[in-house]
């Protein structure tokens, strides 16, 4: 397969797609990177199927997406720490208003499950103090 998708296409592959299509500086708007998104499914299903290696189609498309919303917000936390110590501060603002986008869109499509509603709303509200607190500082 021209394409690692790895464990048959979720997380792994989801977090290096979130890495790549948000970058420090975007090289596409926000809604622009789901039309990716649905272009890599379609790419690694058609490889899949001219391979005959059914079993590493991505056969669930909205876990994937779901998979991939989550990396992006996982990455806002994580990468976005490190640039600022790094004193990348506008690389690390962008990474985290990414993050709150994606928390935004989660609710907006209703992809966060009742129970986790509060979760996201904390982690929406810690990437939004450390906006706040880093303007401070600058």
């Amino acid at each position: 397969v021209l394409i690692d998708t790895e464990d048959k296409g979720i997380v792994p592959y989801a977090l290096d797609l979130a890495s790549f299509l948000n970058l420090d500086e975007p090289f596409v708007d926000f809604e622009e990177r789901f039309d990716y998104v649905q272009l890599y499914i379609d790419t690694v299903n058609n490889i899949c199927d001219s391979e005959k290696r059914p079993d590493r189609k991505i056969n669930d498309k909205e876990l994937f997406l779901e998979e991939y919303c989550n990396a992006v917000i996982y990455r806002s936390i994580t990468n976005s720490s490190s640039l600022s110590l790094k004193n990348e501060s506008r690389a690390a603002f962008n990474m985290r208003t990414t993050g709150i986008q994606m928390i935004d869109y989660m609710k907006e499509n209703n992809m966060i499950k009742k129970v986790d509603e509060e979760n996201y709303n904390k982690i929406k509200e810690q990437l939004e103090d450390w906006i706040n607190n880093s303007a401070k500082q600058e």
